[in-house]
Order: C-alpha cells, then structure tokens, then sequence
C-alpha cells in the first residue's frame, strides 16, 4: 500500500474490497474495520461483512468473538445477542475489582 493509498483510508475513501482504518465500535481500538450486520443471523464473516441492514463495524478481534459466539448460540437475532454478550464481557471486565499485586524481591545474580 503506498502513503496515498493508507492517506486515503485514514479519511475514508474504502471500498468493498479495502477496509477502513477507525475506532472498533464494540473495543475501540483504532484498527482496519469490518461490517458486521446485527439485523440477520449471519454466521459466516464473508457472507455477513456483505449483508446489508443493521449493524456495528468492528476490529477483526472483535468480529472474530461475535462470530464465535454466533456459532455457540445459533439463533434467528444470534448476531445482535452475540454483540450484546461481548458488551457484557468488556464491562465486567473493565468494572471488576483490582487485582491484588504483590512486589516481590529477587536476590540479585551478582552476589
């Protein structure tokens, strides 16, 4: 990809066959971008990236999770569910308690 190619991406000019380069809907990382309809249960990513209706774009990671997910709990709206249990994931995880660390001393290898 030369620089006026990624310059492109990064302001949005993508078509079918170039992702775009933004924040994940669900994780917000700032990465390359993909559809994924949440209006229709749509298993396999290629096919879902090309479904039109409602939906999120996410991070390849994320849309790996969703689908993951849609295969473990097969169901006519499992592609909004799927999202909504990923939501639930993050936030437990982001509203956990801390976990308790410790600082422990190593002897040194010089003495």
């Amino acid at each position: 990809m030369t620089p006026q190619e990624a310059d492109r991406l990064l302001w949005g000019a993508w078509n079918e066959q170039h992702t775009h380069l933004d924040e994940c809907e669900l994780c917000s990382r700032f990465e390359p971008l993909f559809w994924h309809c949440t209006s229709k249960a749509v298993v396999d990513r290629a096919r879902c990236r090309r479904t039109h209706g409602e939906g999120l774009w996410l991070c390849a990671l994320c849309e790996e999770g969703v689908h993951r997910w849609m295969k473990q709990h097969p169901g006519p709206q499992a592609g909004q569910h799927a999202v909504d249990a990923m939501v639930q994931r993050l936030a437990k995880t982001l509203l956990a308690k801390p976990r308790k660390y410790r600082k422990t001393l190593r002897e040194s290898d010089d003495e």
